[in-house]
């Protein structure tokens, strides 16, 4: 059975930098200054990916936009549009008459 410290679980042995009573080092190969050339290159690569992100959803957010616009949608099909102003136009117009004659 392993020797348990308050709130690790049984069976689990404690970190080793609680046991010692140690705070964790910047790792040895680390400038003093605090500029690590690994950590700058990441804080590079996290901001591109963010700009692309954001460029990604602005783009997205104009193709949404110019699908749901009618005006839009009605210069790229405009004989479709016409085509459906049609028929919505004879249905309304029926006005509950059915095609065969009057309703009665």
């Amino acid at each position: 059975m392993v020797a348990r410290n308050k709130g690790t679980p049984e069976g689990f042995p404690s970190p080793p930098a609680m046991v010692r009573g140690r705070r964790s080092r910047p790792a040895p190969h680390a400038p003093p200054d605090g500029h690590d050339p690994e950590i700058l290159r990441a804080e590079a690569a996290i901001a591109r990916t963010r700009e692309a992100v954001a460029l990604s959803v602005a783009a997205l957010q104009r193709e949404i936009s110019r699908t749901f616009d009618w005006r839009e949608w009605i210069r790229q099909r405009p004989i479709l549009a016409v085509a459906l102003a049609f028929g919505v136009g004879a249905l309304l117009g029926c006005g509950g008459r059915t095609f065969h004659g009057r309703r009665g």
